[in-house]
C-alpha cells in the first residue's frame, strides 16, 4: 500500500525556480509549455505526460537513471519518441543534457517494446553543473535586466531578438546547439539561437517553442536542416527565425511572419503534434512600422528614412522593380531628407526585406549620430551659450536648421518642434515634419557608421540540427521532413545588392566653403569678446563701415538697430552672462 501511495503522489507537472533579474515578470509555467499541452490531447495522454514529467524532473536533477514506467503508466518505443521530441523542444534550459542516451525496455503483452528507464548522457558533470547554471543565468539576466514589464510583448520580443543578433556569432562549436552556446559562449548555430530565444521569451511570460525542419536560403539549391521558433504574441501565433535575421545588423524578414511567408523558403518537419496556421500580421515588424510595400513609394521610403537614415521595407511585389525605381528617385529622396552634404544610397536584401541606407548628414543632426532627437536640441542650445560646443564644419551647417545662414534660437525652437511633432509654418527651406517610425525597444544602431559600400546580406547557411537524441538501439531519430514547395527548388527571392550614387545636384559637396554667421562674432574670429563689442560701438557712431555679414552679426538683439545695447549683450556673453539670444 505504501508503494502504491508513493506512485500516486507523482505530480503531472514539475515547476523549476528561476532567478529573474526582473522579478515582476511571470515566466511561462512548464505546465503551459506548448508541446506538453499537445500531449494532453493525445491517446494514452496520462502515460505520455507521466513519462514527460519524469524526464523533465530527472534531467533537472542530473539523474543517471530516469524511470518512465510504473504500475499505471507505460509507453511504447514509438510513444516514447513522441515524448522525447516534445520534451527537447520544450526545455531549452536543460542545456546540460547530451544528444545521446540509452534506455531499458521490456516486452509488452502484445509483443511491443515498453520503455522502462532512460539513461541520459550529460555534457556537464554533476560537479560542473552548478558553475554552468550560474554562468547561464548570469548571461540571461544581462538581457532580462534591460527589459521592463511596462514593455509590450512585441517590444520584449523585438529587444530579445536584436540583443541575440548583436551577441551571437554563427559558428558550429562546443555547445553551439544549446541555449548555453547562445547565451554563455555566444557561439551558436540555428538550434542554439532558437533555444536561447525560446528560453528568454519564456522568462518574460511569452510562450515559445522550437520549430525544426529545413530551410533554403537565397542562392542555395539544396534545402538544409534548420531550426527556428514558434511564438505566441498577444494571443496570435507567428514564426520567427533569429538565425537568418542575424546578419551584419538585425534584419526582420523572418520576425513574426505567417505560415505562408515561412513556406517561401522554410518547411516544417512532420511533428508528432501540429502547429496552428499562422495568419496574423498584427505584430509583424513591417506592420508595426508601416513598411510593407507592393512597389516603390517615394513618400513611404522618405518617411521611414527620416528617423536615422535607414529603412527596412518588406517588398511583396517585384524586388528588382522596387530597386530600379528607387535608383531613379535617389535625387528626390535625398532632397526631401534635407541633407547638408553629398551622399549615396545602398540597398541590401534578405528574403523580401530591403535594407536601405543613406550615407549623408541631415540638417538638424548636430551631434552627427544620424538621429534627430533631444540630444541635438541640447547641443544646439549649448552652442548658443558656448561656441566651442560645436566645431565640426558639417555639424555647424546642420545646426542652421532653418537654413537662413544664422545659428540662433530660431533653429533650436524649430528643431525642438520637429522632434516633438509640433507642426511648423511652411518655409522654403525646411521640410514639413513627419513622424519617425517608433521602435522604442530597439537598441540604437546610430553609432554604426553607414557604409557607402553595399553589404551582402545573403542568409548564412544552417548546420544540420543535432538535438535529436541518438539511441543505443537503432531508431528513427528525426521526424520525417516534408519537402519544400516546388517553387523553392531555386532561390525564391534572389538576394540583390545595389549601390546607388546620389543624383541630386542641390546638395553642396563636402569641400564647399561653410558660411555661418554667428550673432556677436562680428570680426569672425570664432570668439565673442570685447573686440566685437568695440566694433559694434564704432558702427553705432558711424566710425566703422560694416559689411552685410558684419551688420547681421552685430545686431545681436535683432531690433534692426546697431547700438550700445548690442555691445552690452556681447560683453555679457564674453564673461559668461546669459545673452538675450
Amino acid at each position: 500500500l505504501c508503494t502504491l501511495l508513493c506512485v500516486l503522489c507523482v505530480g503531472t507537472s514539475v515547476t523549476f525556480s528561476v532567478s529573474l533579474a526582473e522579478t515582476s515578470f511571470s515566466p511561462v509555467s512548464p505546465s503551459d509549455y506548448y508541446g506538453r499541452k499537445q500531449l494532453e490531447t493525445m491517446s494514452n495522454s496520462s502515460s505520455l505526460l507521466y513519462a514527460y514529467d519524469q524526464m523533465a524532473e530527472g534531467i533537472e536533477n542530473h539523474a543517471s537513471e530516469i524511470t518512465v514506467n510504473n504500475l499505471f503508466h507505460s509507453v511504447t518505443k514509438d510513444e516514447w519518441l513522441v515524448v522525447l521530441y516534445t520534451y527537447l523542444y520544450d526545455y531549452p534550459q536543460h542545456f546540460w543534457m547530451d544528444s545521446s542516451y540509452r534506455y531499458k525496455y521490456k516486452n509488452g503483452s502484445n509483443g511491443e517494446m515498453i520503455i522502462v528507464q532512460i539513461l541520459p548522457n550529460y555534457v556537464f558533470s554533476e560537479s560542473e553543473l552548478a558553475t554552468a547554471k550560474e554562468a547561464f543565468q548570469t548571461e540571461a539576466n544581462k538581457i532580462l535586466s534591460t527589459l521592463s514589464p511596462s514593455m509590450s510583448e512585441y517590444e520584449l520580443e523585438l529587444s530579445i531578438h536584436n540583443q541575440l543578433c548583436d551577441r551571437v556569432i554563427y559558428q558550429d562549436a562546443e555547445h553551439a546547439h544549446s541555449a548555453y552556446g547562445g547565451l554563455v559562449t555566444n557561439i551558436a548555430v540555428c538550434e542554439g539561437y532558437g533555444k536561447a530565444f525560446q528560453y528568454l521569451l519564456n522568462q518574460v511570460g511569452i510562450e515559445s517553442t522550437l520549430a525544426t525542419g529545413v530551410g533554403q536560403p537565397a542562392g542555395s539549391t539544396t534545402p538544409e536542416n534548420h531550426a527556428w521558433n514558434f511564438v505566441k504574441i498577444n494571443g496570435n501565433y507567428y514564426f520567427t527565425d533569429v538565425t537568418w535575421d542575424d546578419q551584419d545588423e538585425p534584419y526582420y524578414a523572418y520576425f513574426n511572419i505567417t505560415t505562408a511567408m515561412l513556406n517561401e523558403d522554410h518547411a516544417l518537419a512532420n511533428y508528432p503534434y501540429s502547429f496552428p496556421e499562422c495568419t496574423a500580421l498584427t505584430d509583424n515588424y513591417f506592420t508595426i512600422n508601416n513598411a510593407f510595400a507592393s512597389s516603390f513609394n517615394l513618400e513611404q521610403v522618405v518617411s521611414l528614412l527620416q528617423y536615422n537614415l535607414k529603412a527596412q521595407i518588406y517588398v511583396t511585389g517585384s524586388a528588382s522593380s522596387f530597386s530600379s525605381t528607387l535608383l531613379t528617385n535617389t535625387g528626390a529622396i535625398t532632397n526631401q531628407l534635407n541633407l547638408v552634404e553629398s551622399s549615396n544610397i545602398s540597398i541590401s536584401t534578405l528574403g523580401r526585406d530591403k535594407l536601405i541606407k543613406v550615407n549623408g548628414h541631415r540638417r538638424g543632426d548636430v551631434n552627427a549620430d544620424n538621429i534627430l532627437d533631444q540630444k541635438d536640441v541640447s547641443l544646439l542650445n549649448d552652442y548658443l551659450n558656448n561656441p566651442s560646443a560645436i566645431t565640426d564644419k558639417t555639424c555647424l551647417k546642420a545646426a542652421d536648421y532653418n537654413a537662413d545662414g544664422i545659428i540662433d534660437s530660431n533653429d533650436s525652437k524649430k528643431l525642438a518642434n520637429y522632434i516633438t511633432g509640433i507642426p511648423e509654418e511652411p518655409t522654403s527651406s525646411v521640410p514639413a515634419p513627419s513622424s519617425a517610425p517608433e521602435v522604442s525597444s530597439q537598441p540604437s544602431t546610430s553609432s554604426v557608421p553607414v557604409s557607402s559600400v553595399p553589404v551582402s546580406s545573403v542568409p548564412v547557411s544552417s548546420v544540420p540540427v543535432s538535438s535529436v537524441p541518438v539511441s543505443s538501439v537503432p531508431v528513427s531519430s528525426v521526424p520525417a521532413v516534408s519537402s519544400l514547395p516546388e517553387t523553392s527548388s531555386s532561390p525564391v527571392i534572389p538576394s540583390e545588392v545595389s549601390s546607388i550614387p546620389s543624383e541630386t545636384s542641390s546638395i553642396p559637396s563636402t569641400d564647399e566653403p561653410i558660411i555661418i554667421i554667428q550673432l556677436g562674432d562680428v570680426n569672425k574670429d570664432e570668439a565673442i569678446n570685447a573686440k566685437d563689442a568695440l566694433i559694434v560701438l564704432k558702427i553705432s557712431v558711424n566710425k566703422y563701415n560694416p559689411t552685410e555679414d558684419e551688420k547681421t552679426a552685430a545686431n545681436v538683439n535683432k531690433d534692426d538697430s546697431i547700438n550700445a545695447k548690442d555691445a552690452l549683450e556681447i560683453l555679457k556673453k564674453s564673461v559668461g552672462k546669459p545673452a538675450c539670444f
